[in-house]
């Protein structure tokens, strides 16, 4: 490393200390770049938010009212034999757009585990989808930047769609499923 590499960067902030007095001096308040980051920053949450509606907003009517029965058919036959590519382009082909519900009406099966991650999937692909900068990126990258970033994408979502849910029954799956807090309320045995 070059001793000139380790210069101290203080004094550079002189010139803005400078401006920022004078500004108190005269009286005169000026906008200064962070703020119009700031307003950047708030319709960019907006624009988030607004598409995560869209997505949410987005479920087939057929499969608004799933049961456990259907949740164990449609884990056998959705998703299983899809590669990344085809899921990204046709999402729906990974499982149905069903509508969720957070309620906890019933102990998690295995099956709501496995569906449910497969539903999550086809809404972040959705909401991947509608940025125009993802749609323009050719397939490998799409794939690339999904990879990296479906893990957070899942949490983020999960805990924006669950920050107002009681969480003492356990933790709600989407599809009227919960994980109970104590393991000895499972009914299913996995």
């Amino acid at each position: 490393m070059r001793v000139e590499s380790l210069c101290d960067t203080r004094k550079s902030n002189a010139k803005l200390n400078e401006l920022k007095s004078e500004e108190l001096d005269s009286g005169d308040i000026k906008v200064l770049p962070c703020h119009e980051t700031h307003k950047q920053s708030l319709n960019l949450i907006d624009f988030l938010v607004s598409m995560s509606r869209i997505c949410n907003d987005n479920f087939d009517p057929n499969y608004e009212h799933i049961t456990l029965e259907d949740t164990i058919k449609l884990d056998k036959i959705y998703g299983r034999n899809i590669s990344l590519e085809e899921g990204l382009h046709f999402p729906d082909r990974v499982a149905p757009r069903i509508k969720f519900r957070w309620t906890c009406e019933r102990t998690i099966i295995k099956e709501d585990l496995t569906f449910m991650w497969y539903r999550v999937f086809v809404q972040i692909a959705d909401f991947a989808n509608l940025l125009p900068q993802f749609r323009q990126l050719i397939i490998t990258d799409q794939c690339q930047l999904f990879r990296h970033n479906f893990a957070v994408m899942s949490w983020v979502y999960y805990l924006q769609e669950t920050k107002n849910i009681n969480r003492k029954l356990g933790i709600p799956f989407g599809n009227g499923s919960y994980a109970p807090m104590n393991i000895d309320e499972f009914e299913y045995k996995w």
